[in-house]
């Protein structure tokens, strides 16, 4: 597994147009993989409910440009083999900052409004609002201690599936978090993702929705190996 390449920006600085055009071409790559991920997920279709196709298309490949940098720049994307076609997005809790996930959403915001236009933005925007019982990404404060990891997202491109790609992507991070003793935590929105993740030692702890809810959040904790 190829760990985070922060390098990323500092060739942008330094104007290595050869560079940037790999580089380029690796976000591009893996923001297709992740967008395509995540088309089908509850979650996501949720959030995109009644907008129009092309514009839930757009919409979502802005957003997956926009993670995939975010993950580089805070050294949280790892690529499996240098491929970006295949890719875990997590890390420890100490590699997350409020200040870079606010500007984050910022330019998610900025980003959607043009694509949208007024109308359907609102209407993103009263979908998220109807679905906030069962979306809450800090779900885990308080059930596990400061120090923890992190997983948020494995993507796999459809190519390399059923070449145990989400196994290689999955165990060095287990492997980190029972070297360090530190337990880690995920959310889905697909119910099918609860078992496999159960194979790996997670527990589901919680479950998040409300009555008349479609959407639910599975909140899932693997326990800290004891050092």
């Amino acid at each position: 597994m190829c760990t985070l390449f922060n390098r990323l920006f500092v060739n942008l600085r330094q104007g290595d147009d050869a560079m940037y055009t790999i580089e380029h071409k690796t976000i591009q790559t893996a923001a297709r993989v992740l967008a395509g991920s995540f088309a089908g997920d509850p979650g996501t279709a949720g959030t995109l409910e009644g907008l129009p196709s092309e514009k839930k298309t757009k919409l979502l490949n802005r957003h997956a440009v926009l993670h995939i940098r975010y993950a580089a720049k805070q050294g949280l994307l790892h690529l499996l083999d240098d491929d970006p076609r295949a890719f875990m997005i997590g890390g420890e809790s100490s590699a997350e900052s409020l200040y870079a996930e606010l500007k984050l959403k910022l330019k998610i915001v900025l980003i959607s409004l043009p694509v949208l236009g007024f109308r359907d933005f609102f209407r993103l925007i009263q979908n998220t609002r109807k679905l906030a019982a069962a979306n809450d990404l800090s779900w885990y404060k308080g059930l596990v201690p400061k120090r923890h990891y992190r997983l948020k997202i494995i993507a796999v491109d459809p190519s390399l599936r059923g070449t145990g790609a989400f196994r290689r992507l999955i165990t060095p991070a287990l492997e980190h978090a029972d070297k360090h003793g530190l337990p880690v935590v995920l959310e889905t929105h697909n119910p099918a993702n609860v078992g496999l993740y159960e194979h790996f030692g997670f527990e589901l702890v919680k479950t998040l929705g409300s009555p008349g809810l479609a959407l639910e959040q599975f909140c899932m904790v693997r326990k800290a190996v004891d050092g």
